[in-house]
């Protein structure tokens, strides 16, 4: 259950507690308050320490004390924040030494001698990031990881047959040779594969070979087909594979996407902008904007708001900012950008401004409803709650109505 901070009630609370360390950790919702309203140096006069700004000096000579950057942020914690949030940190620290993770770069060599203790490039990635990083911006990753293993590849497979001693025969296609040999012979599965069946029924271990390098996967398709149509036809050879082949496995290959197709789904979802688009149909927008067609599949609409007069005739109807946002947000932002803000929004109350009983309840009795009301002035409500007159508005309303 939330409580209701009260001017009152943060004194008592404050009472209780005899450093701002403490206070701040027993009640942390009681101090923002109690700094929002401007009385929180008054309520804690009886604390035995003293709130102490840091200045810039008094920051240097903490510094000064320390060797390092992790001595200093250790010992001077609040001179170090000082520091941070008041832009002096690199004068506090220009007499340290720079961290070594900045100062050292990997050599060629190096990141060579670090590739070669790996397999693969999602080893390298996570034993040696430095070196990984280093070998990015240098362009000589892929020389010194020629040798790693190729783990799966989504565009590209690579052939195998598995034949067992009784003549019988699979063709199939992998973007892992390894891998895909365990799961043949891995009895404990729940997904079985036409070569496991046969292992499990036969007991016969059958030998696999790799007949091909990793090549573009709709081409490795095609020679998988013809191939299975080739053994199909031998009668020394009994064929496992169930169907004609083609199948590239679980991973996602995507297909050509036309640019009618796109323009159909657009025609018919009824969808009238870029975001739209993008956020009913990410796969298609992504498409569209990799091949240029988005502007001729969506033309960017023209600004309906061109003029300060105009903004100001939108902002006039609003009694607050967040509404003005809300209702006429081309507007808004046409204002924010041109610089007349301020003043197309002067007659508004101000976020900043205090909102008391009388001014919540002016504003309150502009709508004809408490949910319109909730709707526009979501502070107003917020404030109403927070001191606990909100339902007299909401009797005010009523009463209205």
């Amino acid at each position: 259950m939330s409580i209701k901070w009260t001017r009152d009630r943060i004194t008592l609370e404050a009472k209780k507690y005899n450093s701002h360390t403490d206070f701040w950790k027993g009640a942390a919702q009681a101090v923002k308050v109690a700094k929002r309203d401007n009385y929180y140096n008054e309520i804690t006069k009886h604390f035995k320490g003293k709130l102490v700004k840091h200045t810039k000096e008094s920051c240097i000579e903490a510094a000064l004390l320390c060797k390092t950057k992790e001595e200093f942020k250790k010992k001077y914690r609040n001179q170090h924040a000082s520091a941070l949030h008041n832009g002096w940190y690199k004068d506090c620290t220009s007499h340290m030494p720079k961290n070594s993770q900045f100062k050292f770069k990997e050599s060629k060599s190096n990141c060579l001698n670090a590739a070669l203790k790996c397999n693969t490039m999602s080893q390298f990635i996570k034993d040696f990031p430095g070196a990984y990083n280093q070998a990015k911006k240098g362009g000589f990753l892929n020389e010194i990881s020629a040798h790693f293993e190729v783990k799966g590849n989504i565009l590209l497979r690579l052939l195998y047959i598995a034949k067992f001693s009784d003549n019988s025969i699979y063709i199939g296609l992998t973007s892992d040779f390894k891998r895909r040999v365990q799961q043949h012979l891995d009895l404990t599965s729940n997904k079985k594969s036409t070569v496991l069946k046969h292992y499990a029924r036969t007991k016969n271990i059958p030998q696999f070979y790799q007949i091909s390098n990793l090549m573009p996967a709709l081409h490795a398709k095609i020679i998988e087909q013809k191939l299975i149509t080739i053994f199909s036809s031998l009668e020394s050879v009994k064929l496992l594979n169930i169907n004609s082949g083609g199948g590239l496995g679980g991973a996602r290959i995507l297909r050509k996407i036309t640019f009618d197709e796109i323009q159909s789904t657009i025609a018919d979802g009824g969808i009238k902008t870029q975001r739209m688009l993008k956020r009913l149909h990410r796969t298609l927008y992504t498409v569209a904007k990799n091949r240029n067609w988005l502007n001729l599949l969506i033309p960017k609409r023209i600004a309906t708001i061109n003029s300060k007069a105009q903004c100001l005739e939108k902002a006039l109807v609003c009694n607050s900012k967040q509404e003005f946002y809300t209702k006429y947000r081309a507007a808004y932002n046409w204002a924010k950008k041109n610089m007349c803000f301020e003043e197309v929004t002067s007659h508004m109350i101000s976020a900043n401004k205090k909102w008391t009983f009388q001014t919540v309840m002016n504003q309150a009795l502009a709508y004809s409803s408490f949910t319109e009301f909730a709707k526009n002035n979501q502070r107003a409500v917020f404030v109403a709650r927070r001191d606990g007159y909100l339902n007299d508005i909401k009797k005010a309303l009523l009463e209205k109505t």
